[in-house]
């Protein structure tokens, strides 16, 4: 070799392969190995067809069963980076009020993508997780499918509210 020793270009490339996550995406696009944090974005992952990809999930996170077989980070909130990376992640997707900070921080620092998901509670905000995540898993159509369907389900409930007699004004939705 000219000018670069064998053993200079092995430290090279395995300071690559430290700082770049193996295998971020399949042939497809998709990400391949997920952590979901928070039960909202575990099931909104699973209910986009990603389930397959999820490697791990918060104690929270217990729907769908299948998710209850993943290893657990523990609570959503005070989740360590250590436990995160130990999966071998390929994408983070965290609710907004995951944490701590630093633990997420430390791990999109290594190269992982982090996806923050917006943690207020409002049928337009659950729409707009939706898109965040179709878009984060590549996705997009059936994000939109699911959205349509959404979108529909709550126009029924509203459309029902609306027939009883007294027109109650709150509606509670888990």
């Amino acid at each position: 070799m000219t000018g670069i020793s064998r053993r200079a270009l092995l430290a090279a490339g395995a300071g690559m392969l430290m700082t770049r996550p193996l295998f971020a995406v399949g042939a497809d696009g998709k990400p391949k190995r997920i952590v979901t944090i928070g039960s909202d974005v575990t099931e909104i992952v699973y209910a986009l067809g990603a389930g397959a990809s999820v490697v791990g999930r918060d104690s929270s996170s217990i729907s769908p069963a299948d998710a209850k077989a993943l290893p657990d980070l523990g609570y959503f909130r005070s989740v360590g980076a250590e436990g995160i990376l130990s999966l071998n992640p390929t994408m983070v997707i965290a609710s907004a009020s995951a944490g701590p900070p630093e633990a997420l921080n430390h791990v999109a620092a290594t190269g992982v993508p982090v996806v923050r998901m917006p943690d207020r509670f409002t049928a337009e905000v659950l729409l707009e997780k939706l898109r965040i995540a179709a878009e984060a898993l590549g996705v997009v159509e059936s994000g939109q499918a699911l959205s349509a369907r959404l979108q529909q389900a709550l126009q029924a409930a509203q459309a029902e509210v609306q027939a009883m007699p007294g027109q109650p004004r709150a509606l509670f939705l888990l």
